[in-house]
This record gives C-alpha cells, structure tokens and sequence, in this order.
C-alpha cells in the first residue's frame, strides 16, 4: 500500500465523500476502523472510538478518545492516575476552538478495530452533544440489531 492510500484511509477534516447518509455510512465506518487500528492511543481495540462531524457529505472534524492527564486531575482520580477524555467530548472541544458548530448537519460515533461494535453515546457525552449541536442527526452502530440508528438531538 501506497504512502498516499495509507494517508487516504485515515479520519481527516475537509474530505468530501460521493453521496450522502445513510449511504457513506459503510466508507465512513471503513476509514474509522482503519483509524482506529492504526492508531492505539494507548486502549485497548474495543475501546477505541472516533466521533465525525458532517456537513452534508464533507468531514468537517474529528474528535478520538485519549488519555488526558492534568495535575488537577492526578490528585483527584485514583484509575491509574489517568482519565479519558471520549470521541465525542474531543471533537465538541474541536469545533467550539474553531467555531464550526453551527456548520455540523450530523454526528456519527463508531468503535471498534476489527469491525463495528455499539457506539451509542454515554450519557455524558449526549448531554454535551445537545449542549452545542442542534438539530443534528447522531448516527451509531447498533450491534444487537447489526444495523444502525439515527436520532435527531434537538
């Protein structure tokens, strides 16, 4: 594989996908998938999540889960002296830095190395979602039904 065919598979803002949802669904799960293997950030396979903004078919941003360590926190949480900051949280902090939240049409949120696992939101990350994005449609995986869901956060 090509430098320019590795590159192309990784989640990066401004691509331009041909179609629109639910369609690009599985070229977006693809790339997130290559994302996620290739990149460990230090969890384990089934805990590696990436969060996508839309507009219509172009990626606006990205947000991943990651380690996050600060003093404040080292003092105060006793999970091996570190905490996660989620995919979603990541790339709300993203687009408020650069002021494009007004500009996200949808959100989509996938897990996973290998393939697809559930990827619905935690509560947490919901409410951040509904704190800044309106009338956004999430987009996840649900691996009961092997299919995926869709609501609007309003």
């Amino acid at each position: 594989m090509s430098n320019a065919e590795l590159n192309s598979s990784y989640v990066k803002g401004g691509k331009r996908f041909k179609g629109t949802l639910p369609s690009i669904l599985p070229e977006i799960a693809a790339m997130s998938i290559e994302h996620n293997l290739k990149n460990t950030r230090h969890f384990d396979s089934s805990l590696r999540c990436v969060a996508i903004a839309l507009d219509g078919s172009r990626l606006v941003e990205y947000g991943e889960n990651k380690l996050k360590t600060h003093p404040f926190l080292k003092e105060t949480y006793h999970d091996l002296k570190r905490m996660s900051i989620h995919a979603e949280a990541d790339l709300v902090i993203k687009l408020l830095r650069r002021e494009l939240t007004d500009g996200v049409t949808d959100v989509v949120v996938l897990r996973g190395t290998r393939r697809l696992l559930s990827s619905h939101p935690c509560s947490i990350c919901y409410s951040l979602l509904r704190v800044y994005l309106r009338s956004v449609r999430l987009w996840w995986y649900d691996a009961e039904t092997k299919g995926w869901r869709v609501k609007i956060i309003q």
